[in-house]
């Protein structure tokens, strides 16, 4: 495993995770709700100064960091074949990785189809499927489209939304 100098990492993350690039990425960076931070490739521990370190951008490294353009909070990221997937409580994003300078890109997918909770996303073989805060289903396969579903509006009418952090989503072959 490699070694995480947290100094200068973010902190209050609402999640984490790893690239395919091999960034470690924040989400929800430092408790700013629509903030990403992305470490340098394959780099956790560089940590010698507030400003040579893993997490800060610099024309030596590939860090960096971006806001969402969203009204809601991001929940849950997801990778989804060669993007990520973000959902915040009211929309969904896609982040994908272009290259230097800019490193990843995002993109407003849809909106009004917010998760519920932050496990209810489930992703296999490059498709993503999610229960929104509205009781709907949603599917991603590099756009995000209702997923009808005959019970959906039972589970609407009989959820318990103080239990929303509750739901789970999981691939079941």
């Amino acid at each position: 495993a490699a070694l995480v100098n947290s100094t200068y990492a973010p902190t209050s993350n609402t999640c984490i995770l790893v690239s395919k690039e091999r960034h470690l990425i924040a989400f929800g960076a430092d408790g700013n709700p629509k903030r990403i931070e992305w470490s340098t490739s394959e780099n956790y521990a560089l940590a010698t100064s507030g400003t040579v370190n893993s997490w800060t951008a610099a024309a030596t490294n590939d860090a960096g960091s971006f806001e969402i353009d969203t009204t809601g909070k991001i929940k849950t990221a997801t990778k989804v074949g060669n993007i990520i997937l973000i959902n915040t409580d009211v929309d969904c994003h896609e982040m994908r990785y272009i290259g230097p300078p800019y490193i990843y890109s995002r993109r407003l997918v849809a909106k009004s189809c917010g998760i519920i909770s932050r496990q209810a996303i489930a992703s296999v073989a490059g498709l993503a499927a999610w229960m929104s805060y509205n009781g709907n289903f949603f599917i991603y396969d590099g756009s995000v489209k209702p997923l009808p579903c005959d019970v959906a509006k039972h589970i609407s009418d009989d959820i318990n939304s103080v239990q929303n952090d509750l739901i789970y989503a999981v691939a079941n072959s």
